[in-house]
């Protein structure tokens, strides 16, 4: 076996080339794998590119019969996530690994997935395969924690990104201000990395008020968030809204991929009277525009978010949520205790007046994050980025 700080090298790397696949996985993880020779050289390396595709150990072992390896016995497989041994999409991993005929095998961290949860690694070491579990888990943790959270919880995992001013404010006063934005460009491209691997909430008022795309078009790549998901307990939703109407909109070279690759739900209040010509007719013109509408359970007439986020995620089958407004939406989710992580971008400007981040949260709740989240923060550009995990 390979020593520790080296196999921790190997498990590092291959949690960064497992990003190459985030997004594309749908409810699967985000998996790398590398195969490293006796003199500690990487020779084949994968990763999980698609939902359905091929896993990352079977990538990595078809990367190294491509580059004409017939002898696998003396090559160690590195792999961030135990290897599956059930038929999915895919035959299990285990079997294509022990048929290549490798004996040792370094796995970051077990699988959750009761369909898993130690089956991989026992399968390979009832076929005599050197299995060590455990190399460099806090990263391979810190890569699939949506979908760990997903798989144990049954719900989402809850991002809540804000953009602030250093005086607490998301929104200017006043609509018509000649900058829209508080942040550099250089952090809203950081918003829409996220946005790419990510569903997006926002709440009806914000769709009414600034009528956002929710693209991603300051990255490189032609993607878009997987679905956009909009609280709006009384329908109203406007069904000539950008998010509903890319194709209409000038200059954006996204359109067609958020038409074609993107849903919208549209979470409702369950006591709406849909017997009403009124609501009957918002209902049909939202889902003309191919609007899934979702009647929700609803709490002190507001939506029970709880309650949604077990649907979104059992029957919409939705990993990780981006919660980007607005103000009152920000509120219900931090009362709630529904977050996982807090990201807080903050311009530096001060406004004076707007609109508050959080306007009805009480300051013990906020200590609560303070005691039970991990901390870090970075610069972007002249804007301060802070990053609350929960631990």
């Amino acid at each position: 076996m390979l020593h520790k700080e080296k196999l921790e090298s190997y498990i590092q790397y291959c949690c960064e080339i497992a990003k190459l696949g985030q997004w594309k996985t749908k409810t699967n993880p985000i998996v790398g794998a590398v195969l490293v020779n006796k003199t500690g050289d990487i020779v084949a390396e994968g990763y999980h590119k698609e939902y359905g595709g091929l896993h990352a150990e079977r990538e990595a072992i078809l990367d190294a019969k491509n580059k004409k390896i017939a002898d696998f016995s003396a090559l160690t497989l590195v792999v961030t996530l135990e290897p599956c041994n059930h038929y999915g999409k895919q035959p299990p991993c285990t079997t294509a690994i022990i048929e290549a005929g490798i004996k040792n095998v370094i796995v970051g961290i077990e699988d959750p997935n009761p369909q898993v949860s130690g089956t991989g690694i026992k399968r390979l070491k009832e076929a005599g395969i050197n299995v060590e579990v455990g190399i460099g888990v806090k990263n391979c943790t810190d890569l699939v924690a949506d979908y760990i959270y997903y798989i144990k919880n049954q719900m989402p995992y809850i991002t809540l990104k804000v953009a602030q001013s250093i005086d607490g404010f998301i929104a200017r006063k006043s609509n018509d201000a000649k900058e829209k934005y508080l942040t550099s460009i250089q952090t809203r491209r950081e918003v829409h990395k996220i946005r790419s691997y990510t569903s997006v909430l926002v709440g009806v008022n914000t769709i009414i008020a600034d009528d956002p795309i929710l693209d991603c078009r300051l990255l490189d790549e032609n993607i878009s968030p997987q679905n956009i998901i909009i609280l709006d307990s009384n329908l109203r939703t406007p069904p000539q809204s950008k998010v509903l109407n890319p194709k209409a909109i000038e200059n954006i070279t996204t359109a067609g991929s958020i038409t074609e690759n993107r849903n919208i739900l549209i979470a409702y209040n369950e006591n709406l009277d849909e017997s009403l010509n009124e609501i009957k007719l918002k209902k049909e013109k939202l889902e003309e525009k191919g609007a899934i509408l979702i009647k929700s359970a609803a709490q002190n007439n507001r939506i029970d978010l709880e309650k949604l986020l077990f649907i979104l995620a059992t029957e919409h089958k939705i990993v990780h949520i981006l919660v980007e407004g607005g103000a009152e939406v920000f509120s219900s989710f931090i009362n709630a205790r529904l977050v996982n992580k807090l990201i807080i971008h903050t311009a530096p400007i001060i406004l004076h007046e707007g609109v508050k981040a959080f306007p009805n949260v009480e300051p013990a709740i906020f200590n609560d994050i303070i005691n039970e989240f991990n901390i870090e923060t970075k610069l972007c550009g002249k804007d301060i980025i802070s990053v609350f995990c929960r631990r």
